[in-house]
C-alpha cells in the first residue's frame, strides 16, 4: 500500500467521523440527491452542506454527475467496499495476532516466569493470562486445602494469598475459606 492510499484511507475516515457527513452518506445511499434535496430534508444551511459534499468529493466517497443546469451527487460504494476490506484485514489480523493467540500467551507466562520478581503484571491483559496459567495448575472437580494452594503457587508469586482472593473475586475458583475448588 501506497503512503497516497493511506492518507486517502484517511480522509475517508475522518470523513465519515462528521456526523453531518455521515448524514449527508446516508441520504446518497438512499438515491441520488442535489444540494438543494440535502439542505431541505437534512435542515441544514445551503453552504454547509457544500461544504460537506467537497469533502466527501476529496475523500473519494461521493460524487458529482452535471446534467446541464441539474447537478446531482452520488454514493460511490467502492470507496465503502475499500474501507470495508480494510477493516476485514485488521480483523483477521487481529485474530491471528490477537492477545489470546497462543504464541502471545507463552510470551507472557515467559516473561512473567523469568522476571523472578513473584508479581503479577499490571497490565489486565497479561494478569488474566498470568492468573488463568495459574489456575490451569489446579485440577477440576478437585477440593484444594489453603495449605495445598500454597505450597503450589507460592514458587511463582510472592503473596499467593493475595493471588487467591483475587481469583476468588473473579469467580475463577471458589471456596469457604478452608478448601477451594476451580470455578470454570
Amino acid at each position: 500500500m501506497t503512503e497516497q492510499d493511506r492518507e486517502l484511507r484517511r480522509l475517508r475516515l475522518r470523513a465519515l467521523a462528521d456526523p453531518q457527513r455521515a448524514g449527508i452518506l446516508e441520504r446518497l445511499a438512499r438515491a441520488d440527491a442535489s444540494v438543494g434535496d440535502l439542505v431541505q430534508e437534512l435542515g441544514l444551511a445551503q453552504s454547509t452542506v457544500s461544504h460537506h459534499l467537497a469533502q466527501l468529493r476529496k475523500a473519494g466517497l461521493a460524487g458529482l454527475r452535471r446534467a446541464g443546469r441539474h447537478h446531482d451527487y452520488f454514493l460511490i460504494a467502492g470507496a465503502l467496499d475499500d474501507l470495508l476490506n480494510w477493516m476485514q484485514e485488521l480483523r483477521e489480523l487481529r485474530m491471528r495476532q490477537g492477545w489470546a493467540a497462543e504464541g502471545y500467551r507463552e510470551e507472557v507466562i515467559r516473561g512473567f516466569l523469568e522476571d523472578r520478581r513473584g508479581v503479577l503484571p499490571d497490565h489486565p491483559r497479561k494478569r488474566e493470562v498470568v492468573l488463568d496459567w495459574l489456575c490451569a495448575m489446579l485440577d477440576e472437580g478437585r477440593f484444594y486445602a489453603v495449605d495445598e494452594l500454597g505450597a503450589l503457587w507460592s514458587t511463582h508469586v510472592e503473596d499467593w494469598r493475595e493471588l487467591l482472593e483475587e481469583l476468588e473475586q473473579r469467580r475463577m475458583i471458589s471456596g469457604n475459606g478452608e478448601l477451594y475448588i476451580v470455578s470454570r
